[in-house]
């Protein structure tokens, strides 16, 4: 994190070489600001995000590409097929990438299961008294 910031005019290195991060945290940085995740955000911030999000895939890859190693049964003439089945088997193998990456929707605070938002009615119905 140290590694980013530099007071140096000709230091020409990418904010993610300075990081040592292969994604680009610029990009990170600009959809943090767009989708408005707060009033400023912080370099630092999307130093973190993309390095969480790169850890993130790695291990998805890993657990994908493990998985592959061992249902091939030891047939060394057959290249590894990464596909979407196979990284969704590895992923519901391990209890912890499963349960990191399963649809957080319906725990949405303030909605009901028509989608209505049951804090408005409420406050509505506080105040029509």
């Amino acid at each position: 994190m140290f590694a980013v910031s530099t007071n140096e005019p000709l230091h020409r290195e990418s904010k993610s070489a300075r990081a040592g991060v292969n994604l680009h945290i610029g990009r990170f940085q600009r959809w943090m600001c767009e989708v408005r995740l707060g009033r400023y955000v912080h370099e630092f911030a999307a130093v973190h995000l993309a390095a969480g999000i790169e850890n993130l895939i790695e291990e998805l890859l890993g657990q994908a590409l493990s998985f592959i190693t061992i249902n091939t049964n030891g047939d060394s003439t057959s290249h590894p097929v990464l596909t979407a089945a196979l990284m969704e088997q590895a992923i519901a193998n391990n209890g912890d990438l499963w349960g990191l990456l399963q649809p957080f929707a319906h725990l949405n605070a303030g909605r009901t299961a028509s989608g209505k938002n049951f804090f408005l009615r409420k406050f509505h119905q506080q105040f029509k008294k």
